[in-house]
């Protein structure tokens, strides 16, 4: 049952970290199963979200720092 409940709960937990915006608190470990069922590819998809808004918010910030925030927003 831990291959189905740890899983879950690691993304209920980065899932509220995602709904206050704050994608630097986010760390999924890796999932090391020799299932490859609807809750491992669930969390390797939602790992993968993670991985694109952590890059998103670290291209934004460096754009904060040479453009106008407008520009780095758009």
């Amino acid at each position: 049952s831990r291959t189905i409940t740890e899983p879950i709960t690691e993304l209920a937990l980065a899932t509220s970290h995602v709904a206050l915006g704050h994608f630097d608190k986010i760390e999924l470990r890796s999932l090391h199963t020799k299932y490859h069922d609807e809750i491992a590819l669930l969390y390797q998809s939602f790992a993968k979200m993670i991985t694109g808004l952590q890059e998103k918010e670290k291209v934004k910030g460096v754009l904060n720092k040479v453009v106008s925030p407008e520009i780095a927003q758009e």
